[in-house]
């Protein structure tokens, strides 16, 4: 269990005197306390430890345990280390080919999360020591709304003509020069944000001294560097996902883990007034605290009262966006449900229209010098698609479905996004932000979650028992099968529970469908494919959702199969393009039919008004600039790079290279530059990297 530390007290801790040796006895008795639960023991018995201390200046006890705390809080709320996880099923073994890919690649994405949760941590510590004053407290609001906030810069629009002219090795390494100045930009604005409000103000200016003496060997610049390494270290993490993951960097990582942590102190403490700040910090920003801490999203809608819906998720709900585009068109129209489902998917307006396909311009206008009349037929044909895509009879359904998983640790809750995504990788699972990545307004036209009813649950649940019993394999390819990840025992437990506690079956049900994802995550590497029953180990977004489901709990979600569109099957007849690819001999499950299933309660719908008439910028992935809290101090330390490397808050060549590297080189070879993301099913990348995809593949035109 998670404790905190006493407010009364904490203050006292900068100032004391502690011998290392007591040091670590103080945090071996904090660590077996905690083990034992005992939050009360732990509360009386730091005191004691701290009262008897005595000697050498030292501030470490305090700011451990506190650091280690919220560390352990943050992993119950779901900054697990996915990479340790990773690393450890790794080594025993097992994997093919495939598997393998993906597990690696998953690695490397979410040591953002240990960023994350890292960087949080640190500044708790930091305002531990400050005896969570008043002062301390409002910065750290501030800094949690920032980090909530940050976003990329602008990539380059264009190649200079030298540039261009260059190979591809020579045109990456321009842009990697160009992305590793940006992110140095940042990067220091950062540190110097997090540095003013995680290093108390003594250690900093003292720190600061020295080294402007150049005295980098002396305890206080010792100090002063060690906490500037940790710090830089999570947040070059951060901004190096924000800038090189198309599918994952949106995700603010680092801001929820702050506010989170920052909501746990306000309701521990009984300091309301931080968690008020915290709010209105991120109000002056357009944002809300529920879409990052909490189980209820605020979101804008342009059909409702006042223009805002509150949507209440729970673990296991299916959550839906729409983006647009000829994919989103094309995964709407053609597939269709069971008959029993085409009137609640017509009345919940989630058909496709054909018309879709043709509405919206596959690539940019091309004009042909010495045409004008041509070209001017041209520009009125091209401007009409686009108006007409942006209809809304033909904005109907959702194109991409994934599952909310809430954790929830000391009374905080935070709503987490799983689902399988086409990525810059070998594809896979995400766990990721839902308004702030999942669906975030600008990028997608809708959003909407549907939640199942127990009664139905436990009555499906149990005919389907019926009529299987349990099975080690839930899914067969070829010869090899996807296999249950619930025991016989297990399954027959959840048998057990009497229709009078369906809800207590539904949740079961749930949070082992979201376990099951996140297996696919860190131990089975399930990557993306189009297709689904003839390829082991991958899956598109809505068989995830099936396959969770039976893997965790063996419980098949879907009442009736749903199947191919008939006039998509004549388009494929005659040979259109548009429908070439499509194998339509293979079992298919349509997004929306997940939100229309008889076992569905309720499915709640939020469409985004147009994202200029929100008020925000044109484009909702940049921001014009990062202005820190203090420029001196940004300054002051990046002017430690000059006197000691150990203290550079510059970002590593080499660490960015490698990132860009690999979204390049990966998404290349899967031929979503060349060919363009356009087929369905592959969205375009969004974010800084959209920008780097387009110079890419101009230079592959030219």
């Amino acid at each position: 269990m998670s404790v905190p530390v006493p407010t009364a007290w904490a203050a006292r801790a900068v100032s004391i005197n502690q011998p290392s040796a007591i040091s670590a006895t103080a945090l071996q008795t904090v660590a077996r306390l905690r083990q034992a639960d005992a939050e009360q023991r732990l509360n009386d018995v730091l005191p004691r430890l701290y009262d008897q201390a005595s000697g050498a200046t030292e501030t470490l006890p305090v700011a451990a345990a506190v650091r280690e705390d919220y560390a352990q809080f943050l992993t119950s709320l779901g900054f697990r280390d996915y990479p340790a996880a990773i690393a450890a099923n790794l080594r025993q073994g097992g994997q093919n080919g495939l598997q393998m890919k993906v597990l690696e690649f998953n690695a490397k994405r979410y040591r953002v999360i240990n960023a994350g949760r890292e960087l949080a941590a640190e500044v708790m510590s930091g305002l531990a020591e400050q005896g969570y004053s008043q002062e301390a407290m409002y910065t750290g609001t501030e800094l949690a709304a920032r980090l909530l906030s940050l976003q990329p810069l602008d990539p380059p629009s264009s190649l200079p003509p030298e540039v261009a002219r260059l190979d591809k090795t020579g045109i990456r390494r321009w842009l990697i020069e160009v992305t590793v100045q940006k992110i140095s930009a940042q990067l220091a604005q950062v540190v110097s944000d997090v540095a003013k409000t995680a290093v108390p103000t003594p250690i900093l200016q003292s720190g600061l001294d020295a080294l402007g003496r150049g005295e980098k060997d002396t305890p206080e610049a010792r100090e002063l560097l060690g906490r500037i390494q940790r710090i830089k270290e999570p947040a070059e993490r951060v901004l190096i996902t924000a800038y090189t993951d198309a599918e994952a960097g949106q995700t603010r990582y680092a801001g929820r883990a702050l506010a989170a942590s920052l909501v746990r102190f306000a309701r521990k403490a009984g300091r309301p007034e931080v968690e008020e700040s915290l709010k209105k910090e991120l109000a002056l920003r357009g944002l809300w605290l529920e879409n990052f801490v909490g189980d209820t999203l605020v979101l804008p809608d342009q059909y409702a009262a006042g223009g805002i819906t509150r949507l209440k998720l729970n673990t296991g709900d299916f959550i839906g966006e729409r983006s647009g585009g000829r994919e989103a068109a094309g995964i709407t129209f053609f597939v269709q449900p069971a008959r029993s489902g085409w009137f609640p998917a017509f009345r919940q307006k989630l058909h496709g229209h054909l018309l879709g396909l043709w509405a919206n311009p596959k690539v940019g206008l091309k004009l042909v010098a010495g045409q004008p009349l041509r070209n001017r037929l041209k520009q009125l044909i091209w401007d009409f698609k686009k108006w007409l895509a942006g209809r809304n009879f033909l904005e109907k359904g959702y194109s991409h479905v994934g599952m909310a998983s809430l954790e929830e640790s000391d009374g905080v809750v935070m709503t987490w996004a799983l689902d399988n995504y086409p990525n810059s990788g070998e594809g896979g699972i995400r766990k990721i932000g839902v308004a702030e990545e999942f669906a975030q307004q600008g990028a997608f036209l809708k959003f909407g979650a549907a939640h199942f009813d127990a009664d139905r649950v436990w009555d499906a649940f149990h005919a389907q028992a019926a009529a299987t019993g349990y099975q080690d394999h839930v899914y067969f390819s070829g010869k090899t099968g996807w296999p249950s990840l619930i025991s016989r025992e297990d399954y027959s437990a959840l048998l057990a529970i009497p229709r009078g506690e369906s809800s207590r079956l539904l949740t079961e049900l749930a949070h082992r469908a979201a376990g099951a994802i996140e297996e696919m995550l860190t131990s089975l590497g399930v990557g993306f494919s189009t297709k689904f029953i003839n390829e082991l180990w991958s899956a598109y977004c809505s068989s995830t959702m099936v396959l969770a489901y039976r893997m965790g709990g063996q419980f098949e979600i879907q009442s009736a199969f749903d199947h191919w569109h008939p006039l998509v099957r004549i388009m494929k007849w005659l040979g259109l393009p548009v429908v070439k690819d499509l194998n339509t001999n293979d079992r298919i499950i349509w997004p929306g039919s997940l939100f229309i299933d008889p076992k569905i309660a309720r499915h709640r719908t939020v469409v985004y008004p147009p994202y200029r008439a929100a008020g925000r910028l044109s484009s909702p992935y940049y921001i014009p600039a990062y202005e820190e809290m203090d420029r001196q101090l940004t300054l002051d330390l990046q002017s430690l790079s000059r006197i000691s490397d150990e203290g550079s808050i510059n970002p590593e060549p080499d660490i960015i290279a490698g990132a860009i590297h690999q979204y390049l080189d990966t998404r290349a070879q899967k031929s979503r530059i060349k060919d363009g993301p356009y087929r369905a099913g592959i969205p375009r990348s969004r974010g800084y990297s959209a920008g780097l995809d387009q110079l890419l593949r101009d230079t592959d035109t030219n």
